[in-house]
């Protein structure tokens, strides 16, 4: 994976204005296996199902052509499913696309700072995995 600020998160091909801070989390849900015959009463597990969120947080930039926190609520607010891109944007980098839902979004207005954002997605099925040509 490239450096931090090399990592992107695009909506439906656009990326999010302001990007400051992307973050992943991957999870599986674990499937007690344990059995009278575990070895020395240690406890079993299996893997079942899978899942992924991915978060980002920015700077709210008036005028931008990218993603705007007023876009992401329009698409909270009609639970629209979009295109999720996630990784490097340079050739030979990782990148992940999936479909997902945003989840959260939350905008922070502060007096003496600039405006910030941040916002959530829910993956929605399995995630494509392959490097930027």
């Amino acid at each position: 994976m490239p450096a931090g600020r090399l990592i992107k998160v695009k909506v439906d091909d656009t990326v999010l204005v302001g990007l400051r801070s992307v973050s992943r989390s991957t999870e599986a849900d674990m499937a007690e296996a344990t059995t009278a015959e575990s070895t020395n009463q240690w406890k079993e597990f299996e893997p079942m199902y899978k899942g992924m969120s991915v978060s980002a947080e920015g700077l709210m930039i008036t005028g931008s052509t990218n993603t705007t926190p007023e876009d992401l609520f329009d698409l909270l607010a009609a639970g629209t499913k979009v295109t999720l891109y996630y990784g490097g944007i340079e050739t030979g980098d990782t990148y992940y696309e999936v479909d997902a839902y945003v989840m959260s979004l939350e905008e922070e207005n502060s007096y003496d700072d600039l405006q910030t954002y941040s916002a959530e997605f829910q993956v929605s099925g399995e995630p494509t995995k392959a490097t930027v040509v």
